[in-house]
């Protein structure tokens, strides 16, 4: 397609019509902005025009709306026990790591599995906990919890396994661990099957009403996070636990893994990257400083 001459037709402009623009054979049809919020949240922010435009495209109004949007505050957070699945699971977990139980956290090898399974193996250490990790080899297993690993992990000591980032169509391998005298909490973000692993503690977030609440955007490592903090709030109201982490050490690994699974920068993802990035310029981790100057090439 030829380059216009046209300046005017900016497609972020508030005053201009719509335009179509056209890529390698597809047709990007550019939404339209209501001009009067898009000028009311200008003037009430104090914001850039184009700022302003995007806002209102995306829905933002008020100015109210506009600044939380923004601002991206931690406070804005919703309750993760409200996650279903999550109450009956963190009370699981509150109740492994008082009576130092052996947990196995069963991860993923993509990065957002094992980042939160780093996430939750260093929470619980955190907190009292006695846990290890186990990674499926992609060659070997593939992805997910496979029933023929489990006696091994068994044979560690593991009363409890916690799944992230997998397990919610693991009914074969959940079923084996029951038989193995495990108990297993899975936390899983993906589409449940018809047909759920056999264990009482099933949290995902598209198992609530209409799979589309606030929670439903969270990767495997927002979900790890989320676990964390019902965990931490159980262990809290009861008074136990020692001295509790501040989760927001966390948010680094949070940002590393929600990028890297292309999940949607919208709700409650979108106030953890924005806080998670600025803990990756300051994290201490060796993995996260290693890191950081490769990706500055």
């Amino acid at each position: 397609m030829g380059r216009s001459n046209r300046r005017e037709e900016n497609p972020l402009s508030c005053s201009m019509p719509r335009p179509e623009l056209s890529f390698t054979g597809k047709r990007w049809s550019v939404r339209d902005a209501d001009a009067a919020e898009a000028g009311a949240l200008a003037r009430g922010l104090g914001l850039n025009p184009v700022t302003a435009r995007i806002l209102a495209v995306r829905g933002v109004k008020g100015a109210e709306q506009a600044r939380l949007f923004l601002e991206c505050r931690l406070d804005r957070l919703s309750d993760p026990r409200a996650i279903p699945g999550m109450a009956e699971a963190a009370r699981r977990v509150a109740a492994a790591v008082r009576t130092r139980e052996t947990i196995c956290v069963c991860g993923d090898y993509d990065v957002d599995g094992v980042t939160a399974s780093a996430l939750l193996l260093h929470f619980l250490e955190r907190v009292g906990g006695r846990a290890f990790v186990y990674l499926p080899n992609r060659l070997e297993h593939g992805y997910g919890l496979h029933a023929e690993v489990l006696p091994g992990i068994r044979d560690r000591g593991a009363s409890l396994l916690v799944t992230v980032d997998n397990g919610i169509a693991a009914v074969e391998a959940v079923a084996r661990a029951r038989e193995l005298g495990m108990d297993v909490v899975v936390t899983d973000h993906h589409e449940p099957p018809a047909v759920l692993p056999p264990t009482p503690y099933l949290v995902d977030p598209r198992l609530g009403p209409g799979g589309d609440g606030p929670f439903s955007v969270l990767s495997g490592v927002g979900l790890a996070l989320a676990l964390a903090v019902a965990v931490r709030a159980e262990l809290r109201e009861a008074g136990e636990g020692g001295p509790l982490p501040n989760l927001r050490e966390y948010l680094d690994l949070v940002a590393l893994g929600t990028v890297a699974d292309v999940v949607p920068l919208t709700g409650e993802n979108r106030i953890l990257v924005r806080h998670g990035l600025l803990e990756i310029g300051r994290s201490r981790r060796p993995g996260v400083q290693g890191l950081l100057p490769i990706s500055r090439r």
